[in-house]
């Protein structure tokens, strides 16, 4: 009545509605405070709504009490709605949140790496028909360097077998590829390059051999490698041998249950990964390679060099060389339809990266890589060869008589990739060369290693070699492409915490 002058029903009506009307737009203008109530609060624009509605057919003579309980049905009304308005939206953004959260939920954070992410056993995989295993130590005929191929690398023989010989353990130090200006010339990460590789190199082999090389006739070691070839093929061919079954659930649970403990760092973490999960990659080609007629999957031991194995021109090359004890123990052995042997080599990526926002903790993309946020962190399989792989897989080669190999980067999360590496004799033979002159020049009289030995050398024909060496072992490493994609690798289904 204020409003309009007006001082009847009717007027006192139009008037509210004038009123609720100002309400309203004086609200949408921001001329009125906000206010911040209970979510059933009324809304000006509500009350305007319902106002309309009511007030249309307000008789002349109806009262002011019947005018007030038509002003609380439309404030009873608009909170009402607003309430379910509120409640509507709480519920659309609770979806929105979720929604956008589904690619969020797979960054997984955790400070207890779970190294056994459903991973197999060696005992497990050793069990399984298709996998040829070897026989326990304690029936192999163990003579000379050639029977030790039958000597399951699980076992504490095969440990005690390293003594005195080169193997991939140390062979990066040998070649010098660790130091720092040829680790700046390969393109290797900065923190690989150390002394310490040489060092540790040239200490181990001036260790003496736990076995003597003269201790067996050649004819002898013919025999027993006979006699241990027949005895794989019996323990994979019955249940004679009691060794062949898996280890009791109770042990395979602790097994599981391996802990690094909080704290650690992320290359312990990497370095602890690769070996839990090496059976579950040998598991993966397992069931990869007995999908192709006449492929099968072996397990490896110390595979001792041999000079007579050699190809012709090689076998030349290294006649006058001297040479420290050489072996390799690929992670398995694929044999070909016709055959023949190759090298398997595992290699698995790590899928833990270090988490920025939480010191001492991890992170895992376990989602698609799909250009999400977050996706950036999945850690796929190599695309590429790695240069420091090219000189062990060559060794492995060398070593078993072997004419290509097969190197697997396996991914927790995105597959794995197979490469195929094809033995390349001049390379071989540049690295026998400078393994000659590592040995000859500092471990047999006992002279520690200067840094960057071989670059620095007195002989300008050296140096250029050894450049050539260097320049070698990247060419192979490009050239060296994927020549199958395993996209889902075997897994097992328990176990599937990424953290402890």
């Amino acid at each position: 009545a204020g409003v309009t002058g007006e001082s009847d029903g009717s007027g006192r009506a139009r008037s509210m509605g004038v009123c609720l009307l100002l309400i309203l737009i004086a609200h949408n203008q921001g001329f009125l405070p906000q206010h911040r109530g209970p979510r059933t609060m009324a809304q000006p624009r509500l009350c305007g709504k319902y106002a309309f509605a009511l007030f249309a057919d307000l008789e002349e003579d109806e009262v002011d009490e019947a005018l007030a309980a038509r002003m609380h049905a439309v404030v009873s009304m608009s909170a009402a709605e607003g309430t379910g308005q509120a409640q509507s939206r709480r519920s659309r953004r609770r979806r929105s949140r979720s929604r956008s959260a589904s690619p969020i939920q797979t960054l997984l954070r955790g400070k207890e790496p779970n190294l056994n992410w459903r991973a197999t056993t060696l005992e497990e995989l050793r069990a399984d028909p298709r996998f040829v295993a070897l026989p326990p130590v304690e029936a192999v005929h163990v003579g000379g360097p050639a029977t030790f191929r039958w000597v399951r690398q699980d076992d504490p023989l095969w440990d005690a077998l390293h003594a005195g010989v080169l193997t991939s353990r140390s062979l990066l130090g040998v070649l010098g590829m660790c130091e720092a200006e040829s680790a700046a010339l390969l393109g290797l990460h900065p923190a690989m390059a150390s002394r310490g590789a040489a060092l540790s190199a040239w200490a181990s082999l001036q260790r003496p051999t736990t076995w003597d090389p003269g201790a067996s006739a050649p004819e002898e070691d013919v025999v027993y490698c006979q006699l241990n070839a027949k005895l794989t093929a019996a323990h994979n061919g019955d249940a004679a041998l009691p060794a062949r079954g898996p280890r009791s659930r109770k042990s395979q649970a602790r097994g599981r249950a391996r802990r690094l403990g909080a704290g650690c760092s992320i290359g312990t973490v990497r370095c602890a990964w690769g070996s839990a999960q090496e059976a579950s990659t040998l598991r993966s080609l397992v069931e990869h390679a007995t999908a192709s007629p006449g492929l099968v999957v072996e397990e490896a031991g110390l595979e001792m060099l041999d000079p007579a194995r050699l190809p012709p021109r090689m076998r030349d090359a290294a006649s006058g060389l001297a040479l420290p004890p050489i072996g390799a123990s690929p992670d398995a052995f694929l044999r070909l339809p016709d055959g023949s042997r190759e090298p398997v080599e595992v290699k698995n990526v790590c899928p833990f990266v270090v988490d920025r926002k939480r010191p001492g903790a991890f992170c895992v993309w376990a989602g698609p890589v799909d250009g999400s946020p977050g996706s950036s962190l999945a850690r796929g399989p190599d695309l590429a060869v790695r240069t420091t792989h090219v000189p062990q897989v060559q060794l492995e080669l060398l070593s078993s008589g072997c004419a290509a190999a097969r190197l697997v980067s396996s991914s927790a999360c995105c597959g794995a990739n197979v490469f195929r590496m094809p033995l390349d004799e001049e390379y071989a033979a540049l690295l026998l060369r400078f393994v000659h002159l590592f040995y000859a020049r500092y471990v047999v009289p006992g002279v520690e290693p200067p840094a960057d030995f071989f670059l620095q050398a007195e002989s300008a024909e050296e140096r250029a070699a050894y450049r050539r060496l260097l320049a070698r072992t990247a060419a192979i490493a490009r050239e060296t492409a994927v020549a199958d994609h395993i996209a889902e690798p075997w897994r097992a289904r328990e176990g599937d915490r990424f953290f402890l």
